[in-house]
């Protein structure tokens, strides 16, 4: 909705739509179907308040809410944190925030960028815009950028918080290596490191979202099993590179929207018949070569 008729009212709540894939609880659809969605519809002023609004923001689990809060600070918004099931993100006049991730990524087959005019062109010109101002935000604090600049971002996955385990309360279990994992990674940053490619091993989860941001602007590419903190690739600059190790048997269209939406270079190998926990071998370090001579 486009936000008439809120003008009077003191707080503002912004609901995410469920639909499927997806929930807000994990990073991608969190990240590419909330977060930046609901920032961009505020920035662009289409919610309209006589008066600076505070917002109620759904919650989005114990480790989501963390980004959530960070975020909402970082842009300067008044912000409440409500559980999904509040009443409120019923209301009529709720915002319903739109879904960047179904969509821009998950919708009719196709790995380049849309034609000009296109509601998917649209959005994507949207979540540029967007994206512009986070790496302004993060940039404006300097303080671990020049840790990872123009080096190799070995990506690691993170330990299964209780939320996400079978039988927990996420919406959908499962995460980190819980769901796919690679190691490896030691003996990768030795070699690389032999060859004169500077590398990081780097854990998205292990550090805040600014950082995270930072890392992945500074770094001169990355090397991940697929997985959500792969979103992370939006923050990069052009001509930096993404090795992406899928082990995965859905449609990947995603990973080439934000490359080309970045200028990325970016190489998906196929390791679907390895199953979901792979390790770094020689092949993928000729493949990270190739990327970085590219």
């Amino acid at each position: 909705m486009n936000g008439a008729g809120q003008g009077d009212r003191d707080v503002i709540p912004l609901a995410f739509q469920p639909g499927t894939p997806g929930s807000a609880e994990h990073y991608f659809h969190f990240l590419l179907g909330y977060v930046l969605p609901a920032i961009g519809t505020i920035r662009r002023g289409r919610i309209h308040a006589t008066k600076p609004p505070r917002y109620l923001l759904r919650s989005c689990g114990p480790v989501m809410d963390v980004v959530l809060d960070e975020i909402f600070q970082a842009f300067g918004l008044s912000f409440d944190i409500a559980v999904k099931t509040d009443p409120r993100f019923e209301a009529v006049d709720a915002v319903r925030v739109p879904r960047w991730d179904l969509s821009i990524f998950l919708g009719p087959d196709g790995h380049r960028m849309p034609s000009r005019g296109s509601s998917r062109c649209d959005t994507l010109h949207r979540l540029s815009e967007v994206r512009d101002q986070v790496v302004d935000l993060a940039l404006a604090s300097h303080d671990t950028a020049d840790l990872y600049a123009d080096k190799v971002l070995l990506l690691k996955r993170s330990v299964e918080p209780d939320f996400y385990r079978t039988g927990g309360s996420a919406e959908i279990a499962r995460y980190g290596i819980g769901r796919r994992s690679l190691s490896g990674q030691d003996w990768a940053k030795a070699k690389l490191d032999a060859a004169g490619l500077p590398a990081e091993i780097y854990e998205p989860g292990a550090h805040g979202f600014f950082d995270q941001v930072r890392a992945f602007n500074a770094c001169r590419g990355v090397v991940a099993i697929r997985g959500a903190e792969v979103a992370n690739m939006l923050w990069m600059r052009p001509e930096a590179f993404c090795v992406v190790l899928n082990a995965n048997d859905t449609p990947i269209r995603h990973l080439h929207y934000l490359g080309d939406l970045g200028g990325l270079r970016l190489e998906v190998l196929d390791r679907r018949a390895e199953g979901p926990h792979l390790q770094l071998q020689a092949r993928d370090l000729a493949a990270i070569s190739q990327a970085v001579a590219a």
